[in-house]
């Protein structure tokens, strides 16, 4: 996947990754509804001790990856990795920290700094 320009178009290629991004998201953070709030794979998983929050953070490395593939600046992407780290460093306090989880979406909010960075370079999303 080539680095994308200011003012280019979405190659299908970055097209379908970026869709692929989308459905990690929503899967991560929002895709079950439980009393009217979104949750995701990233606060179930987030229960188990260690492991959970490790391995969604893993999984959360995606978003930066394309952001990367895209041209994203160095400031976008240190953005999202302390999302992630701050994701990580939440679920790791036992209990509070799982409640927590729930709440704050890290993927989520990564997904938008992505859009935000496509739409600022006029590319419709």
């Amino acid at each position: 996947m080539e680095i994308l320009g200011p003012e280019e178009t979405l190659t299908p290629e970055q097209e379908q990754a970026l869709q692929q991004a989308r459905a990690l998201s929503r899967l991560l953070d929002d895709q079950f509804q439980i009393a009217g709030f979104g949750v995701g794979l990233d606060g179930i998983i987030g229960l188990i001790p260690g492991v959970g929050d490790a391995f969604t953070t893993a999984m959360g490395a995606y978003h930066v990856s394309l952001a990367n593939k895209l041209g994203m600046g160095w400031s976008t992407r240190m953005q999202m990795i302390g999302n992630l780290g701050l994701d990580f460093v939440i679920g790791l306090v036992p209990l509070l920290g799982d409640f927590l989880d729930f709440g704050f979406k890290s993927h989520r909010r990564n997904m938008r700094l992505i859009e935000k960075k496509l739409e600022k370079r006029g590319i419709r999303i």
